[in-house]
């Protein structure tokens, strides 16, 4: 396996970014659905964001001033999400983040692909853990990610069973490897 020590770290800020922004601690409870909520891309040329109490996803290009314009905007209640560099794909994660409720079904979504507000494709938990009882817990919940994000046009998926997913975002395929059926 080729290291991936640089990209994986850019990746785990990526996840450590999204935990902190979503205010996600082991076994507390999540924010409001409608909670302020930003990410920007990994080129930083663009940052979606959502308003407090609203379900409004708002796309702005940011330019190297630092002055934004908007894109696109769509309504979708998506509670975490990170957005690729060319500001017209993103990846609406599980609402628990990394964290797994004892009790979820294994047809819970766990990513689901965009362009804009057309969904491409959604991705459930039975394809992507193998042995959801065999992950490590939290006090009250499964942990089921170690780290996801973007890179190098791929969309970056590892779980706690050390299971690395490499998705074309474009489609929501996964390119170096099947999902589990």
């Amino acid at each position: 396996m080729r290291p991936l020590r640089s990209s994986w770290m850019r990746v785990a800020w990526v996840l450590l970014g999204n935990l902190a922004g979503s205010s996600v601690n082991a076994d507390a409870p999540l924010p409001p659905p409608r909670a302020a909520k930003q990410n920007c891309s990994l080129n930083g040329h663009f940052c979606l964001r959502r308003a407090e109490g609203s379900d409004l996803l708002r796309l702005d290009a940011v330019e190297p001033s630092g002055r934004r314009t908007q894109r696109w905007e769509i309504r979708h209640p998506a509670r975490s999400f990170l957005i690729a560099n060319d500001g017209e794909h993103w990846v609406e994660l599980y609402e628990g983040a990394n964290l797994l409720a004892l009790d979820a079904p294994e047809t819970t979504v766990m990513l689901t692909f965009h362009r804009r507000g057309e969904t491409i494709t959604r991705v459930m938990l039975r394809q992507l853990v193998q042995h959801p009882s065999n992950l490590p817990r939290s006090v009250s919940h499964w942990i089921w990610a170690r780290a996801y994000g973007f890179e190098k046009g791929e969309f970056i998926l590892r779980t706690e069973e050390s299971i690395e997913f490499r998705f074309d975002f474009h489609t929501g395929r996964s390119i170096n490897r099947g999902l589990f059926p």
